[in-house]
């Protein structure tokens, strides 16, 4: 790990989608500073390079969120909403899980009424879930919502998202702050970890987060050359289509995971992390199917990618295998 004596430190500063944390090297690019298309129209173009029927693509209600969202109708969509959209939830379920919401938000609102700060409050409330709604326990890699207030199962970014939910509701201005392979939320002078129900001052959140870092997260991590990154809420309603878009990567399946991480640039473009891992997956789709002797998908990959960079030289090493490839074929 890089020695902490050169690591320079700084406070989080503004930036155009969010706080940046304590850094030491540059920003990943984020969607916008990275390609030039527009994520939802790329989607679709890449459904189309696969057989008809092939790649499941956004429909019905999901569709005409990221659409609404593209074009800057946020109104049409409140947090809860977007929230049980990201999670699979049908029009017709959905109602019963607003009922859930509602029941937690009545009995959160009880346990939290005498709170003399916001703070205070969010103690209360990161108490209540945990004990309460998640109390059935951490679960590695479910970040789902619907299965959280299903069966009470949580990771780090549903319980995130269920803490912000209800703590918004409750009138608190809940954000998130992410580090490598990890959310968690923040609140005036507090940090809030949903995961285990504490509460920390932001003022120790460095010396934490050092606690939980690893080597690779110097290197190769995204967000790896800062401590912290602060994150808005929408970005937290990005989460679950990118750690969709993870599984699928790590299942292989690039062509699904690069669907799941352009719809999370839709719902939050200037969150770097769908942007980096999209990068990666549209490669190794494009690998992939190279290696399968598909040729002609192979070369609609390369096209869609070039299309869709600002900067082309990655494009032009597809161009490179793809020519290598069919002359040895």
């Amino acid at each position: 790990m890089v020695q902490k004596f050169f690591r320079c430190w700084m406070l989080a500063w503004v930036s155009a989608f969010g706080l940046l944390g304590i850094v030491r090297g540059g920003e990943p690019g984020d969607y916008t500073s990275t390609f030039k298309v527009d994520s939802l129209a790329v989607l679709g173009q890449a459904i189309a390079i696969e057989p008809r029927g092939a790649l499941p693509g956004p429909e019905g209600d999901e569709l005409r969120m990221l659409q609404d969202i593209r074009a800057g109708n946020l109104k049409k969509w409140n947090a809860t909403d977007v929230a049980l959209v990201e999670a699979g939830i049908s029009a017709e379920d959905r109602p019963s899980y607003r009922d859930k919401l509602d029941e937690i938000t009545a009995q959160a609102n009880e346990v939290t009424k005498n709170a003399t700060t916001p703070e205070k409050k969010a103690k209360k409330l990161a108490k209540f879930l945990h004990d309460g709604p998640m109390s059935a326990g951490y679960v590695t890699g479910q970040y789902n919502l619907k299965v959280l207030l299903d069966t009470g199962h949580y990771n780090c970014v549903s319980s995130a998202l269920l803490f912000e939910l209800i703590g918004r509701r409750l009138g608190l201005k809940v954000e998130t702050v992410n580090i490598p392979r990890h959310i968690f939320c923040r609140l005036g002078n507090v940090d809030i970890e949903p995961t285990s129900g504490r509460v920390y001052p932001s003022s120790i959140r460095g010396e934490r987060v050092e606690k939980k870092r690893k080597e690779k997260d110097d290197n190769s991590a995204v967000y790896g050359d800062k401590l912290f990154r602060e994150t808005t809420s929408r970005s937290l309603m990005s989460e679950p289509s990118y750690d969709e878009g993870c599984d699928f990567e790590h299942d292989k399946k690039y062509d699904r995971a690069v669907i799941s991480f352009l719809k999370a640039a839709t719902i939050e473009p200037g969150n770097p992390l769908p942007a980096v891992e999209l990068n990666k997956s549209v490669k190794n789709w494009f690998n992939q199917t190279l290696k399968d002797r598909q040729f002609g998908r192979a070369a609609a990959i390369a096209k869609l990618y070039r299309q869709m960079l600002k900067d082309t030289s990655q494009a032009d090493e597809l161009d490179k295998k793809l020519k290598a490839a069919r002359k040895a074929a």
